[in-house]
């Protein structure tokens, strides 16, 4: 905990380009909130060391309409 980071790629279009969002370091909880359609989770160590991905929740809600 605390040597991953998390980087989210986000589109509000599947035709339009990706924004970045992040890097963020993750602890034990964390808690993020962006506006998408189209979501990209990119994982990447901080600090080399032994490290493993285990279950990724993601809490999607249906947004306003337009």
């Amino acid at each position: 905990v605390g040597n991953v980071n998390l980087t989210l790629y986000t589109a509000p279009n599947p035709d339009t380009a990706e924004t970045s969002n992040g890097p963020y370091t993750l602890t034990a909880k964390t808690t993020l909130r962006v506006k998408a359609r189209q979501v990209r989770v990119k994982l990447t160590e901080a600090v080399a060391s032994a490290w493993r991905v285990g279950v990724i929740r993601l809490g999607v809600i249906q947004s306003s309409r337009r």
